[in-house]
């Protein structure tokens, strides 16, 4: 085949084609709206891979998003005790009773920072509430 008919096949074929092309500003855009429970999850993830800090941002923006949701406080005084803040880690536990009263883990968490503390009656006492 002569180049002059692949040039002309060429044109042919795409000639058209710029016709169909849609412009970029055509196609949809899908926005997805991130929950709660979806920072939660990363939150605990980050926690799985030992990225504590990460993961009370995470848990932080799930907070920011649902005030009430107690097992990210909850998830979240676990964090602080693994970076030993037992102060910060007390106050989200307590925001986790709070919330959910009958939240066994909270009780063991914030027992935990209180005995981390040397605070033993308050753990003692938070151990005993968990039973």
């Amino acid at each position: 085949m002569s180049n002059f008919w692949r040039l002309f096949f060429s044109i042919i074929i795409a000639f058209p084609l710029t016709f169909l092309t849609l412009p970029a500003h055509s196609s949809p855009i899908l926005i997805t709206q991130i929950t709660a429970s979806d920072f939660l999850e990363l939150g605990v993830d980050k926690m799985r891979r030992g990225d504590y800090q990460e993961a009370i941002e995470n848990f932080n923006q799930a907070i920011e998003l649902k005030k009430d949701l107690a097992v990210a406080y909850s998830d979240r005084c676990l964090a602080y005790l693994q970076l030993q803040d037992y102060h910060q880690a007390v106050t989200d536990c307590t925001q986790a009773i709070n919330f959910a009263p009958d939240n066994f883990e909270a009780y063991r968490n914030r027992g935990v920072a209180h005995y981390r503390q040397g605070d033993y009656s308050a753990a003692i006492v938070d151990h005993n509430r968990m039973n």
